[in-house]
């Protein structure tokens, strides 16, 4: 779930002072992230022809909840039900919902009374 403010810049600040050290990190992370401009070029091909297929409906998907729960993470569901007991008729879409619709900064036991 994201927060309604994900991906927005918040602030941006200049560093006064930049060390040889810092530069070298950002210059190695750069590199190694998908490896030479080449590699990442690829990558983005793949990922381009995923969204194409995704887009045109001939993409195999697989629920969240069930890759989730093939990593050996337990299921939102379960998650739900030990939470909101006595809560049988509220379902996980409708939890997921409200939960999404929370405000950033809003408690999730306040949000969810309403």
């Amino acid at each position: 779930m994201d927060a309604k403010q994900y991906a927005n810049t918040l602030q941006v600040v200049k560093s006064e002072r930049i060390t040889l050290g810092n530069f070298i990190r950002e210059i190695l992370w750069e590199l190694s992230w998908h490896g030479s401009p080449e590699d990442s070029e690829k990558i983005g091909q793949g990922l381009k022809e995923q969204v194409t297929e995704i887009d045109a409906g001939t993409a195999k998907t697989v629920p969240h909840e069930d890759v989730m729960e093939s990593l050996g993470f337990v299921s939102t569901s379960a998650v739900y039900a030990q939470f909101y007991v006595g809560s049988e008729d509220v379902g996980r879409d409708e939890v997921y919902r409200a939960l999404h619709a929370l405000e950033d900064d809003e408690l999730a036991q306040d949000g969810l009374q309403r």
